[in-house]
């Protein structure tokens, strides 16, 4: 059994952190404290947490040294500015913004692909965990490694939950001001989005990643489980507010079976709710489970057959980011704290 250990959840009123919480709250970990951390101006705020509430205390104030560990679920920006000096501070700091991908002193984190050196942690006590659109694309690839994956081609349908909640709020906004025949009038967005598709570019909308297709390839270009194998991602913004949605083109060493790649995906976690084409349309953002990805649609292609494609979704704050958190902190525990 565990021992129970001391947690800050810093971004604790966001998309994120709120389901961070709520995971948490249904985990087997042991708390002998959890903070609730968030801005000056949300100091003083109440968020749930198993049956009872937190008090959310000022990030700005806060002493890490008071805490072993501090997830951190906040935009980019702010991770930056706090986590590392969480870390200086002797706090284990978890970081799921992915400010520091290109950063090679910090270790980066994938789930059930790539672990990390532990004395270089105990060294940094700053990790970068892989969250998001490259955490998804990391996991599939791998699963398929036996079939000796050359390239992956991924194209990334992001949902307004990316950019926050108030990407979401100005989602939700556009769409009803459009539906009463009113002009959308975006705010978070650089253009209207509701019934609109655009590219993401390289610039942060709301607290999303800055430049999403550079910040997905770095990170995935640091996981050694997958040097051999070439990335690209193109990334749009879809008027989706939590599903996200990625279509992934492998091109395999050799001939591969939808049947087969099937079972490996199984193997991984990631099961098919189908083998392969359908007549029928298959929903990729309704119904999503929170601790797992929705892969349909698998279908070989290629000159040879050495070509896997398949359409995966995924929840964006709960799966993409929340319980990769969780699940990082749980393997911690384990085998490091």
């Amino acid at each position: 059994m565990s021992r129970a250990i001391s947690l800050a959840v810093v971004g604790a009123t966001g998309l994120v952190g709120e389901a961070l919480l709520a995971l948490l709250a249904d985990s087997d970990i042991k708390f002998s404290s959890i903070h609730a951390l968030a801005s000056d101006e949300s100091a003083g705020k109440r968020v749930e947490y198993a049956e009872k509430m937190l008090k959310v205390e000022a990030l700005e104030s806060f002493d890490f040294s008071s805490v072993e560990v501090a997830i951190f679920a906040v935009p980019a920006a702010v991770s930056a500015q706090y986590s590392r000096a969480a870390a200086e501070q002797g706090c284990l700091a978890l970081d799921l913004s992915g400010v520091w991908l290109a950063d090679p002193s910090v270790p980066v984190w994938c789930a059930g692909v790539q672990d990390v050196d532990t004395e270089i942690l105990r060294e940094t006590r700053l990790l970068s965990v892989m969250t998001g659109a490259a955490a998804v694309i990391a996991e599939y690839v791998h699963a398929l490694s036996d079939l000796q994956p050359r390239l992956a081609s991924s194209v990334v349908l992001l949902p307004a939950s990316a950019g926050g909640r108030d990407a979401v709020e100005d989602l939700a906004r556009q769409t009803a001001r459009l539906l009463s025949s009113q002009d959308p009038e975006p705010g978070i967005f650089p253009a209207p989005s509701a019934f609109a598709v655009f590219s993401a570019g390289v610039s942060a909308t709301g607290s999303g990643p800055v430049a999403p297709e550079q910040t997905a390839q770095v990170g995935l270009s640091r996981l050694r489980a997958l040097a051999a194998v070439q990335n690209t991602v193109q990334v749009s913004w879809v008027p989706s507010f939590f599903g996200m949605s990625l279509g992934i083109t492998v091109h395999c060493e050799q001939p591969v079976s939808a049947d087969v790649a099937a079972q490996m995906l199984e193997q991984a976690g990631m099961p098919p709710v189908s083998a392969e084409l359908g007549r029928e349309p298959v929903t990729l953002t309704g119904e999503l489970p929170e601790r797992s990805a929705k892969v349909a649609n698998l279908a070989v292609g290629g000159v040879g057959g050495n070509q896997l494609s398949s359409w995966i979704g995924v929840d964006n704050v709960r799966y993409g980011a929340a319980f990769k958190g969780v699940q990082i902190l749980q393997l911690l525990i384990k085998d490091y704290l």
